[in-house]
C-alpha cells in the first residue's frame, strides 16, 4: 500500500496500520515539526519525509514536494491529522480563532486541497 500522510505528526497513521497488520509499501509523510520528524524516523526509518503540506501537490501520478518529485503512480491511502490548536476547547477562548490561523488549524484546507 502506498500511503500519503499529511500533517503526519509522529506517524500515528503508521502505528495504526502496523497494529492492524496492514502492510505498507511506501509511506510519504508531510510534517515540519523537527521533534515529530525525529520520533517518526526513530520508529519508522523508511519513511519518506516530503516537507510542508503547503508545498505538496499530486498530479498525474507524480507527488510534487519541496523535497523533490516522486513518481508514485496511484496513492492507495491519504490521511491527515490537521492541527487543531486554534479550535480546541482546551485552550483559552482568546486564542481560539479557528480556521483563520493558516499556520495551525487552517492547514485543514491544504489537506482538503490535496484530497
Amino acid at each position: 500500500m502506498k500511503v500519503l500522510s499529511l500533517c503526519d505528526g509522529m506517524s500515528c497513521g503508521q502505528i495504526a496500520l502496523q497494529r492492524l497488520g496492514i502492510p505498507v509499501e511506501v509511506y510519504y509523510a508531510s510534517e515540519i515539526k523537527d521533534i515529530a520528524i525525529k520520533v517518526t524516523m526513530a520508529n519508522y526509518p523508511d519513511t519518506i519525509q516530503i516537507g510542508d503540506v503547503r508545498n505538496v501537490r499530486y498530479e498525474d501520478g507524480v507527488l510534487h514536494t519541496e523535497k523533490g518529485d516522486y513518481n508514485v503512480g496511484k496513492i492507495d491511502l491519504v490521511m491527515f491529522g490537521s492541527p487543531c490548536q486554534t479550535l480546541s476547547l482546551a485552550i483559552p477562548t482568546e486564542h481560539r480563532n479557528g480556521f483563520q490561523n493558516k499556520e495551525k488549524s487552517g492547514l485543514f484546507f491544504e489537506c482538503y486541497r490535496i484530497l
